[in-house]
């Protein structure tokens, strides 16, 4: 039995899916990176294009906020 909400594996999938057809739209090549409510990493996505470093600076931004809250 869940007694709490979580992002899944699932979630996290179609959170990048969504990221990814934005900036597609709007032409960025990017990385995307989707953390759980801990600030782990649950999911990374590297756009083909976008550059090598910028899948360590999508990770990077997803650190400071939630740590220290």
């Amino acid at each position: 039995m869940r007694t709490k909400l979580s992002l899944t594996l699932t979630d996290a999938r179609a959170i990048a899916a969504a990221a990814h057809a934005y900036a597609e739209s709007h032409q960025v090549m990017v990385s995307i990176a989707v953390v759980d409510e801990s600030a782990y990493l649950q999911y990374l996505l590297r756009m083909d294009g976008a550059p090598y470093t910028s899948a360590e600076g999508a990770v990077a931004l997803t650190e400071h906020p939630l740590t220290w809250r």
